[in-house]
């Protein structure tokens, strides 16, 4: 490596941008939620946004769609639901999930997905 250059991270595919690794064991997950759907699903990915589709059948009263995105994600990825929660967005359609797992992004998107 040349003197005084700077490694860069590895670049994210832009499929998989909604979902990036935030440090040791934990990972961020960027997500656009409907509250009221018929059914808990995950949707798939938003390319334009650069984020993760969830609908969610409870209400957007209470924290309880909030709950719901976190149990939703919980079940997906296969860890306890104390491990995932809202770090951001909390009132919002687009939230921010931290996610505690020493899953890659790579294979916490393919669960997600699947």
């Amino acid at each position: 490596m040349k003197k005084g250059v700077v490694p860069r991270a590895p670049a994210v595919p832009a499929a998989r941008s909604w979902v990036v690794g935030a440090g040791a064991f934990c990972l961020l997950v960027h997500t656009r939620v409907t509250p009221g759907a018929p059914r808990d699903e995950i949707a798939g990915p938003d390319g334009s946004r650069g984020e993760l589709r969830l609908k969610v059948t409870a209400p957007p009263e209470g924290g309880r769609a909030n709950a719901a995105v976190e149990d939703l994600i919980a079940s997906r990825l296969g860890v306890k639901k104390g491990m995932v929660r809202i770090v951001n967005g909390h009132t919002s359609r687009s939230k921010r999930v931290e996610v505690r797992c020493d899953l890659s992004p790579e294979e916490a998107a393919r669960r997600l997905l699947q």
